[in-house]
């Protein structure tokens, strides 16, 4: 599989390519004209699985079949060259793509794009930190004049996973300086750690566990200003609570280990971008969809791909995320109300 696709395309491939771009445009016609249209809770419970998806390739099965084959089969071999060209949107090997983790990736870009105008795309993982790994990687790349240091701005309120990763594994072990932000709040010291160097800006909202906060559209601006791109992880909103893309952020990675399915039953996580995202990366692949672009190099090559049985637990604890969250929001709120009045706390830290 070449990253710049520059094979020949036979008669055959051509075929293939044509019919497929048929139905991409089939799919991305259906999106806008009708799911684009639907309330939140109903993409959560249908996603991108339709009657006919049932009845035409799955024996009329009602929900998402888990399909825990390792690879794909093809009809001949101008159809594989197709495929391992990238030109056409097949699986071929369940370490880069699989049909159930397809329905739990449009689900989330679905999700984490309710309410906004352009295009969302998802890339699943095995966890929350191979998501958020997975999507800084990219940015980090060593440029031409590799004696320039690279670096990124970041939250210094963040998941303790997330700071042994920016703090050991990449500026201890890889010489990649994180700019930790002390008050997220205050978008001036956002803007005094930025230089030419500076890769991306990174923010998790609410953080956990101390809820830390910051204004997204103003961050984002900021980036953007610079050609930067932001990355959120908003792990524990959820999209039923927080779509940072909404606000202007870029990419947002999920862990569903938590919030998002909450049943305890695996671990799991994913990578929603925009199209078209702000970059001073000179990849325009990167640029275009970064989600796919993951995909099909980062997830290829490293295997922090997500198992098709997770895909589908995670898909179905996600039907009811909505009330899910509803629900925990004002328990939690109950809690904080309690503690607040409570003679032997001091102070109650929770957004709601």
């Amino acid at each position: 599989m070449s990253k710049d696709n520059d094979v020949e395309i036979t008669k055959g491939m051509q075929e293939y390519i044509d019919l497929n771009n048929k139905y991409l445009s089939d799919r991305n016609r259906y999106i806008r004209d009708v799911v684009k249209k639907w309330r939140f809770d109903t993409i959560a419970v249908h996603g991108l699985y339709t009657v006919s998806d049932a009845i035409e390739d799955y024996q009329g099965a009602i929900i998402e079949p888990i399909f825990m084959s390792t690879a794909q089969a093809y009809r001949d071999s101008d159809e594989m060259a197709a495929a391992l060209a990238y030109k056409i949107p097949t699986w071929c090997y369940s370490r880069i793509a699989n049909p159930s983790t397809y329905y739990y990736e449009w689900a989330l870009a679905l999700l984490e794009g309710y309410g906004y105008d352009g295009d969302t795309s998802c890339c699943s993982t095995s966890s929350g930190m191979a998501a958020i790994t997975t999507a800084v990687q990219p940015f980090l790349r060593v440029q031409k004049d590799g004696s320039k240091l690279r670096n990124f701005v970041a939250t210094a309120q963040c998941y303790g996973g997330t700071f042994q990763l920016f703090t050991v594994r990449l500026m201890q072990e890889q010489d990649i300086e994180c700019r930790w932000v002390v008050d997220a709040t205050d978008v001036n010291e956002w803007a005094s750690k930025i230089d030419e160097n500076t890769r991306f800006l990174y923010g998790e909202l609410p953080s956990n566990p101390q809820q830390g906060f910051f204004d997204i559209k103003a961050v984002a601006d900021l980036a953007h200003s610079h050609n930067l791109p932001l990355i959120c992880d908003s792990t524990i909103a959820t999209p039923a609570l927080l779509r940072p893309i909404c606000h202007g952020a870029d990419i947002v990675v999920q862990s569903a280990t938590k919030s998002l399915t909450s049943s305890g039953f695996g671990i799991g996580g994913a990578i929603i971008a925009r199209k078209n995202l702000v970059t001073n990366i000179d990849d325009d692949q990167l640029k275009t969809d970064f989600s796919l672009y993951v995909k099909y190099y980062q997830n290829r090559d490293l295997g922090p791909n997500m198992h098709p049985m997770q895909a589908i637990m995670s898909l179905n604890d996600m039907r009811t995320l909505r009330s899910k969250m509803d629900l925990m929001s004002r328990n939690t709120m109950k809690v904080a109300q309690f503690l607040e009045k409570h003679s032997l706390i001091d102070s109650v830290q929770y957004l709601g």
